[in-house]
């Protein structure tokens, strides 16, 4: 678990934290088969972040965007993302001795949408790239802000009442925090001169204590019809939650870049759990144990938000580390990890 190349290290930390909240939240509802309130907190931003972190670095400044390095940028995604869900989505699928077109008619790829709908999204952005290369550079800005509303108009003014067989919907709904990070990486300096200032940095963090304590409160009030929950609850505050969330996440993360830089055991445990999220992620829901009626009933019986959180992270980390166990064992051989995670064996 060594530094590698000229990688950022606090986001390849920052991504390996959000991956954790992933498989922690999993834990919840698929092996307990329940949420609560810090799940559900960390439900409302732990995805945009993982779309923001995507964007954050697909953009790069030197890229020339012409026709080869349009089709090369494109068929490396496609190793990435689309070979690797297809292997693991029709896995899944027999291992729990169903059979994967059926699960694909009932509900797409299901659990693996997410390589999916980020593939999806590079396609939008490497097109208005190449297109803003042979007319003019606004030409993809405004493109990827189209696009970006268009995606919030379709998710929250239009039913969906289908199976979503392209993850249209969760491209649509994303999608913004994908164009977030791109303008962010974009800003460079001036981005970071700017979230680096002490007022903004200190108020970023206070609004996510406030939407932190906002949390808590709906829980407390439960389900009932009071003007907070209506607004707490609203489209609005949905997103307004994930972009609180995002730039909560990445301005603790940059705060603390220094410590993640260290060649120490933390922070390079957390850099590398950052270079395996895709791993992580096509891998994990192998390892996740039906608890609903062994564990459950007992943390429901006995146990409280905090001792169930304890319990979930505590398992979360062992589905981790058998991610990671499995990932290497994978990897040994170079032809699954080029096309099981999309390896480059330059890149370890």
């Amino acid at each position: 678990m060594k530094p590698v190349g000229n990688r950022i290290r606090y986001i390849d930390a920052m991504r390996g934290t959000t991956m954790l909240m992933v498989v922690y939240g999993h834990v919840m509802f698929y092996g307990l088969g329940t949420s609560d309130v810090i799940s559900r907190f960390f439900a409302s931003f732990r995805m945009p972040t993982f779309f923001f972190i995507s964007g954050y670095i697909a953009y790069k400044a030197v890229e020339k965007w012409n026709a080869t390095f349009f089709r090369a940028r494109l068929k490396k995604k496609a190793m990435v993302q689309i070979i690797p869900t297809v292997v693991f989505f029709v896995a899944y699928s027999l291992v729990n001795l169903r059979s994967p077109i059926d699960d694909y008619a009932a509900d797409g790829f299901g659990f693996f949408w997410f390589t999916i709908a980020l593939f999806e999204m590079f396609c939008i952005y490497f097109t208005l790239s190449r297109l803003g290369n042979v007319t003019r550079p606004w030409v993809t800005y405004l493109g990827l802000i189209a696009f970006a509303i268009a995606g919030i108009i379709y998710t929250y003014c239009f039913e969906w009442d289908k199976p979503d067989y392209y993850q249209l919907r969760h491209t649509a709904d994303f999608f913004q925090f994908f164009v977030l990070g791109i303008f962010c990486r974009m800003g460079g300096q001036r981005f970071h001169d700017f979230i680096d200032r002490r007022p903004v940095r200190w108020g970023i963090i206070a609004l996510f204590a406030a939407m932190a304590a906002a949390a808590a409160l709906s829980n407390f009030r439960g389900e009932d019809n009071s003007t907070f929950q209506a607004i707490w609850h609203s489209e609005f505050m949905n997103v307004a939650r994930g972009y609180v969330g995002v730039f909560a996440v990445y301005t603790i993360f940059r705060s603390t870049a220094t410590f993640f830089d260290r060649t120490t055991t933390v922070p390079n445990l957390f850099s590398f759990i950052g270079r395996r999220t895709l791993d992580i992620y096509l891998l994990h829901y192998f390892f996740l144990p039906d608890l609903s009626t062994t564990l459950a009933p007992w943390l429901q019986t006995h146990g409280n938000t905090l001792i169930t959180f304890v319990v979930s992270v505590a398992i979360a980390i062992v589905i981790t580390a058998l991610c990671l166990l499995t990932s290497r064992i994978i990897r040994l051989s170079p032809f699954l990890a080029r096309h099981l995670f999309g390896a480059n064996p330059n890149n370890p």
